[in-house]
Order: C-alpha cells, then sequence, then structure tokens
C-alpha cells in the first residue's frame, strides 16, 4: 500500500493492487474510486496541480490498460 498526495498536501489517494480510496484531509471526506469506478489491479498513481492519474490493467473484469483522471477538487466528476 502507497499513498500519493496533491501538491499542498490536503488530498491523497490511498492505494494497494486492488483498492483505491481517495480522501480530503481537510474535510475527511473519502471515495472509494476502487468499487465506484469499477477498476481492479491497480499499477500506478501519479498526481499533478488538477488530476490524480490512476493506471489500472481491469475495468468491469476486461483486461487491458485504463486510466482513470480523479479531479483533485471535486472527485465526483471524471473528466
Amino acid at each position: 500500500m502507497f499513498g500519493v498526495f496533491n501538491l499542498d498536501q490536503t488530498k491523497c489517494i490511498l492505494t494497494s493492487f486492488n483498492d483505491v480510496l481517495f480522501i480530503d484531509l481537510e474535510t475527511g471526506d473519502e471515495r472509494d474510486i476502487d468499487a465506484t469506478e469499477s477498476i481492479a489491479d491497480i499499477l500506478n498513481v501519479v498526481a499533478d496541480e488538477r488530476y490524480f492519474y490512476v493506471l489500472a490493467n481491469k475495468k468491469h473484469d476486461l483486461l487491458g490498460y485504463y486510466l482513470l483522471l480523479v479531479d483533485i477538487e471535486d472527485p465526483e466528476i471524471t473528466p
């Protein structure tokens, strides 16, 4: 398990091979991204000033390469 933080370290994604959890450290809000987006086999997570980028090998149990963008300010909206 490892964590990736945004630039001001107020939000983070904690991840393991099968779990992705978005946490807003200021409000305590959490979002279970792997469950809501149906992704698994997480390969990597990186962040820039606007998004967390989650690379996974499965979505809806289909094997492939999937790049999920999670908006840092509003993780409910996926572009």
